[in-house]
């Protein structure tokens, strides 16, 4: 196959670039303006496509890595409060970052109480445990009740990370 039947490395958009680029360094001056516009409009709407995808598809962070962020923000906040001298600046910095904490510690509790009341229901549908003196539960039901128990515990955690977090948050 000869050179236009291989798909060129960077794809289509990398070559329509090219193209682009190297007619809009020659020619007549006023076909090169024109290009180098075109080729600007060009590059941003793709940038502009780009973006809502980004915005859409934000990173997650683990909510053990968010509360650890907290913590480390409210313990220098704490130190600026107990003794370093205050600045105008520095006050208010800090006091966004604190009702950014506010806000995402509400929010990090109320998705983890909604995980709660999920896995709880789930709990319910397999009943009771049996007591002693009744007859063992199907291995497969005692492990989907370990499972389901351990994960409104990690839950919980999380909610009182975040009532914590908002506690000192406020209190500063």
């Amino acid at each position: 196959m000869g050179h236009y039947g291989r798909v060129q490395p960077g794809g289509p958009t990398i070559v329509m670039i090219r193209l682009a680029t190297s007619a809009a360094t020659s020619g007549p001056p006023a076909l090169r303006y024109l290009l180098r516009h075109a080729l600007l409009l060009l590059l941003l709407i793709l940038l502009a496509a780009a973006a809502p995808t980004a915005a859409q598809d934000p990173v997650v962070r683990p909510p053990q890595r968010v509360i650890a962020a907290w913590t480390q923000v409210l313990d220098s906040i704490e130190t600026y409060v107990r003794g370093l001298p205050y600045t105008p600046a520095q006050h208010a910095a800090f006091a966004k970052q604190l009702d950014q904490i506010a806000t995402e510690a509400r929010r990090l509790s109320i998705e983890a109480q909604a995980e709660v009341d999920a896995d709880s229901r789930l709990l319910n549908a397999l009943g009771p445990a049996p007591i002693s003196g009744q007859p063992d539960e199907a291995a497969e039901i005692v492990q989907k009740r370990r499972e389901i128990s351990d994960t409104i515990a990690a839950a919980r955690a999380r909610i009182a990370q975040a009532d914590l977090a908002r506690t000192r948050a406020s209190d500063l």
